[in-house]
């Protein structure tokens, strides 16, 4: 798929993160604090993701790969989280933790890219 289609792609699920986030922020106001948590969690890396489909400073692949862990890091994360509220029992053994690993992982990666590319020997 093109480096384009793939921004849309991001695009997309950075408007149902950010839909979903707020709808758990609210339901946490009335609820479970910990819905209010997951959605904190969507919300961020919603509006990280629609920041860093416009950004140039990293390659289309790196880019991708970032994308992938913070959207699907956060996703399992906060469906999880939702789970433990809702069913009282986790989704999966360990599926918060990896979820987090991800999203820190995608982090990293942003990192790495902007240092990356600030130590790079200027081009002749």
């Amino acid at each position: 798929m093109k480096s384009e289609r793939w921004d849309l792609v991001f695009l997309l699920l950075s408007g149902l993160w950010g839909f979903v986030g707020v709808t758990l922020l609210a339901a946490g106001s009335h609820a479970d604090l910990r819905l209010g948590s997951a959605g904190l969690m969507l919300l961020f890396h919603a509006a990280v993701t629609i920041g860093l489909v416009q950004a140039n400073f990293m390659s289309p692949t790196f880019k991708l790969n970032t994308l992938l862990l913070l959207i699907v890091g956060s996703g399992i994360f906060a469906a999880d989280i939702c789970s433990r509220v809702m069913r009282g029992a986790p989704l999966l053994p360990q599926l918060a933790p990896t979820g987090g690993v991800l999203t820190m992982l995608g982090w990293l990666g942003i990192s790495l890219a902007a240092g990356l590319k600030l130590f790079a020997k200027p081009k002749a």
